[in-house]
């Protein structure tokens, strides 16, 4: 099995309250292969060998995390991981 790797994220940002739709882009890619951003593990929806559909968990701090990819308790991409960036909702106040 060759292995799988990410090339792109997108949207490559996201708000911290999480539940945003990312496609991730890649080669390699099968069925049950699993996202970790950050330390965070969430599942996938395989689109094709090249792409994978994941919702972003929850994150209380935001900031930039590494996005890689596990199967089986492999984790993948650790050399050359994808990334993520959290940010936080701002309420606009009126006067």
């Amino acid at each position: 099995m060759a292995t799988p790797c990410i090339k792109a994220i997108s949207p490559s940002e996201g708000w911290t309250t999480g539940g945003a739709t990312v496609i991730i882009i890649g080669d390699n890619f099968f069925d049950g292969l699993q996202v970790i951003f950050g330390t965070m593990l969430v599942w996938s929806e395989l689109i094709t060998p090249h792409a994978i559909r994941v919702q972003t968990p929850p994150r209380h701090i935001p900031g930039v995390v590494e996005v890689t990819l596990s199967y089986k308790s492999k984790q993948f991409c650790k050399g050359t991981p994808g990334r993520f960036i959290y940010t936080v909702k701002v309420q606009a106040q009126l006067f």
